[in-house]
């Protein structure tokens, strides 16, 4: 099986995706668990599973479930999302 890396671009709607869903996931389990270090430990988790899914599995063969390699670009963005969100809860005091 061979694992492949995206050729992607740092800025685009996928990156825009990126940000919101891991700014999301880390929104609501810092909510659940009221600690926003293991929620970023949680999220960031989640996404490095998902681009070691993308690298394996090609969204020519599988759609939608599939993606198209690797990129340690869509973990930034998604780092900057939940930076973002962690901002958004210390100006709100949600947690």
């Amino acid at each position: 099986m061979k694992f492949n890396f995206a050729q992607d671009k740092w800025i685009g709607k996928d990156k825009t995706q990126h940000m919101i869903r891991d700014a999301a996931i880390f929104f609501i389990v810092s909510l659940l668990l009221k600690h926003p270090l293991i929620a970023f430990i949680i999220t960031t988790t989640f996404a490095l599973l998902w681009e070691v899914k993308d690298g394996l599995v090609s969204w020519e063969k599988f759609g939608w479930w599939g993606g198209d390699g690797f990129s340690y670009k869509d973990i930034l963005a998604g780092w900057v999302g939940m930076f973002l969100m962690f901002i958004v809860i210390l100006v709100s005091k949600l947690v």
